[in-house]
């Protein structure tokens, strides 16, 4: 589970292991990854026998990524995060308009607003490097919105909407990830490592936009060019 692999001591990093490489937006899209529920891969293992911890032999990234977001999901999260739900926050600002007796602005500035507004809530909560209860943010959340703390329908909508925003930053601790443990020699350890991280064929950007667009279709008119990826698909069947 998520929190059996992320224990303290639970797994050693080998000295053969390289440093965190991933970047900020590697992180970030693993995590949203695993919050989907989508596969992510495995981590291979080898048990010392001595003392019964783990080395880590690959997956260093993915879990150096879940133990980043666990200790701090909010680096992980800006105003255009896709598990934020906007139609909660653009209700508010309706509803504050509706209040108010103002004409409600069109889409496109609300949006505006509404991405302003999540930007420096969530610049503030970054500052303190945790969620608070609702209650605690309400005073701030108003003068970010444009409302007096009294005006209990916005405040009611506000406390939904940052609930169930501090809700999606949690990680299931049962969430399963699949591990396989190395049996062989320990003195064979680096070798291994360094056979799975060997480079190899990266995809082309083409296989690349062909994998994100699998629906698309494109009209080709050089006949040269489609009788030549023809011959490349009829010799692909054999």
């Amino acid at each position: 589970s998520l929190a059996e692999i992320t224990a303290d001591k639970k797994i050693h990093i080998p000295t053969f292991q390289r440093g965190v490489v991933w970047t900020k937006n590697h992180r970030k899209e693993f995590i949203e990854t695993v919050k989907m529920g989508d596969p992510f891969g495995v981590i291979l293992v080898y048990q010392d026998p001595r003392d019964k911890h783990f080395d880590l032999i690959d997956g260093l990234q993915r879990l150096s990524a879940l133990r980043a977001y666990i200790n701090n999901p909010l680096e992980f999260i800006d105003e255009n995060d896709r598990f934020i739900d906007e139609k909660k926050v653009i209700g508010i600002f309706k509803k504050k308009y509706e209040l108010k007796g103002m004409p409600i602005p069109s889409d496109v500035k609300l949006q505006k607003e509404v991405k302003v507004f999540l930007k420096k809530l969530i610049t503030e909560m970054k500052k303190e490097k945790k969620t608070k209860p609702a209650i605690d943010v309400l005073q701030q959340a108003c003068d970010l919105i444009g409302v007096d703390k009294t005006v209990f329908d916005v405040l009611k909508l506000f406390s939904e909407f940052y609930d169930d925003f501090c809700n999606s930053l949690q990680l299931d601790p049962g969430i399963k990830i699949w591990a396989i443990t190395y049996t062989g020699d320990r003195d064979r350890l680096p070798s291994v490592f360094e056979t799975l991280n060997t480079s190899s064929v990266a995809l082309t950007k083409y296989e690349v936009f062909s994998s994100q667009w699998p629906s698309t279709q494109v009209v080709v008119n050089d006949e040269e060019l489609v009788e030549k990826k023809r011959e490349k698909m009829v010799k692909a069947q054999y």
